[in-house]
């Protein structure tokens, strides 16, 4: 959709309002989305499978105002 109507939904507009109005809804202090491996820090193995269920993640009215077309992919409905 972004790619075939870069008119319509122009990236820098898009990417803004991604990097603005979608959560994971992580319900934990943030410095537990890492972890510490020796002089390496990692994802916290419990954050990054959060992150990979996408019921995890929710937008805001806003983004579905100006993406409703993209709601059937982000929500499967």
């Amino acid at each position: 959709m972004l790619i075939e109507h870069p008119d319509k939904y122009p990236f820098p507009v898009f990417s803004e309002l991604y990097s603005q109005n979608v959560t994971i809804n992580w319900p934990y202090d943030s410095m537990d989305t890492v972890s510490h491996q020796g002089d390496s820090i990692v994802f916290n193995p419990i954050f990054e499978k959060h992150v990979r269920k996408l019921d995890n993640w929710t937008v805001s009215g806003q983004f579905r105002d100006y993406l409703p077309e993209m709601m059937a992919a982000i929500y499967g409905r």
